[in-house]
């Protein structure tokens, strides 16, 4: 029996004997099977076909319905897929997208592949089997987990917030797909996501900053009249850039902070959102994390493939605070523009520097995913003007460890990131580094200020910054590349 769990898919040409499913769509041959809670979106238009999984949101107008938006990207798609980033370029949500182009069947994610899938890579050609969940695929095809994969996650899960590397999956066959990628089905799948890169340079920097502002605000409004939206928000930069998009529903929105088990109650994950929500009028409550019940964990675990235990008592605080029609909204994604991992000159970056700095559980299976992705990653990186620890960033944290996570918490809610806009990570990406890292991070503080005039007075992140150690580690992180990469080889992340 193959059951499909909530917001989860499979999409396949062969009809399982026995699978429960709450939905069943059809795209050419192919059986889409849609588990309770996945969302769809269709276009037709003249024997051209579009099949969006999750939600999707109008970030340049904000007024497009998502039908009417799908209408619109299916009339402007190429039939040879090779405009897919850029008709895409303005589009926000979580979705992975199903295009019948010219009798051809296309496949590719949002522009950080939050709603994930995988692929069976062994019937690729011609015939594409692709699913939420990787274990899906194995159900159906009756694969074995292979005994690498099952090594590296043992020893992987000795850590609170492990993940699978880039693309692996616990089966030797089938692969996650990634950022900046899309499958077609005619042999096996390659790094095929044209650079999208814009020449902003005859821009102002305050016109791209209202540019960026009002990609945030709309992409936001468009997800408002979808859902019913609750924001995370903590003492961090990126949460409340998330909330301040939102300022003109600030009426009628509720924004919440987990209190972790645990956590001090002056914490300035609980503090600071409070003081900013008083003084900005905000409807804020903390929301106190407890043991989760025997009932949520099972429910949680039964979901999940791998799943990260410490998250369930998020997931099921969260739970209690949601319901049908509700997503939470998350500062996510901004950070691959931000740097995060400090600076290093592309030729210098190792698979073995990328397993510490992101403290991947290092065995030959890890090394060798990685090694491959880095061997396509180096040329892509240079097209789109994106350091390669960047784009790791982008397509190992986010597009694995981070879609993961919302996979597992789909058991919860829904979740939007108003940053999951490739336009809008294009356009940060045109400012210099040096506005966009702390401890300053001087290009959010006036997207802060567009959105919310005097949001930037409260500090972020108080201390983080301040003490003579934090300064030296971040000159050393973003200016000195020779000794950051020793720091790194010799004790990992900084």
């Amino acid at each position: 029996m193959i059951k499909i769990g909530y917001n989860q898919f499979l999409f396949t040409k062969t009809e399982p004997a026995e699978i429960e499913y709450d939905c069943k769509l059809n795209l050419s041959e192919y059986n889409v099977y849609l588990g309770f809670g996945c969302r769809a979106v269709r276009a037709e238009e003249n024997g051209r076909e579009l099949i969006i999984l999750g939600f999707i949101t109008d970030t340049l107008t904000g007024r497009l319905s998502e039908s009417a938006l799908a209408l619109k990207l299916l009339k402007e798609l190429k039939c040879d897929g090779d405009n897919i980033a850029e008709c895409f370029s303005g589009v926000g949500g979580r979705f992975v997208c199903f295009a019948k182009l010219s009798g051809r069947i296309f496949i590719w994610s949002d522009a950080c592949a939050l709603k994930q899938m995988f692929y069976d890579v062994d019937t690729f050609a011609g015939n594409i089997c692709a699913a939420s969940q990787a274990r899906y695929i194995a159900m159906l095809k009756g694969y074995k987990t292979d005994a690498e994969a099952e090594d590296y996650i043992k020893k992987a899960k000795e850590q609170p917030e492990f993940s699978m590397p880039l693309s692996a999956s616990m089966y030797k066959n089938i692969s996650r797909l990634l950022p900046n990628h899309f499958l077609i089905d005619d042999g096996n799948p390659q790094r095929r996501m044209k650079a999208y890169n814009k020449n902003y340079s005859a821009i102002s920097e305050n016109k791209r900053i209202e540019m960026i502002a009002g990609i945030l605000n709309n992409g936001s409004e468009s997800a408002f009249r979808i859902f019913n939206l609750t924001v995370s928000l903590t003492g961090g930069l990126d949460s409340r850039l998330a909330l301040t998009a939102l300022s003109r529903e600030k009426s009628s929105l509720d924004v919440i902070t987990l209190k972790y088990i645990n956590m001090q109650e002056n914490h300035s994950d609980l503090t600071v959102p409070s003081r900013f929500c008083e003084r900005f009028g905000y409807n804020h409550r903390i929301i106190p994390c407890k043991e989760p019940s025997a009932e949520f964990v099972s429910r949680y675990l039964e979901h999940s493939e791998n799943p990260h235990k410490y998250w369930i008592q998020m997931s099921e605080a969260v739970k209690k605070e949601s319901y049908i029609g509700n997503a939470l909204v998350k500062g996510s994604c901004s950070e691959i523009v931000q740097c995060p991992n400090g600076v290093l000159p592309d030729k210098k970056v190792t698979p073995k520097l990328l397993c510490k700095l992101f403290e991947i559980t290092q065995t030959d299976f890890s090394l060798r995913i990685v090694g491959e992705w880095l061997a396509s990653a180096r040329s892509y990186a240079k097209s789109i003007n994106i350091p390669v620890l960047s784009l790791f960033y982008w397509e190992h944290r986010m597009g694995s460890w981070l879609a993961e996570c919302l996979n597992e918490g789909d058991v919860s809610t829904e979740v939007f990131s108003p940053f999951n806009v490739r336009e809008a990570l294009s356009l940060m990406l045109s400012f210099p580094k040096e506005k966009r890292i702390p401890p300053d991070f001087c290009l959010f503080m006036e997207i802060l200020e567009k959105s919310e005039p005097g949001s930037s007075d409260i500090e972020i992140n108080p201390g983080r910054y301040s003490s003579a150690a934090s300064k030296i580690k971040l000159a050393i992180k973003y200016k000195i590349p020779f000794l950051y990469k020793i720091a790194i080889m010799m004790s990992g992340r900084m």
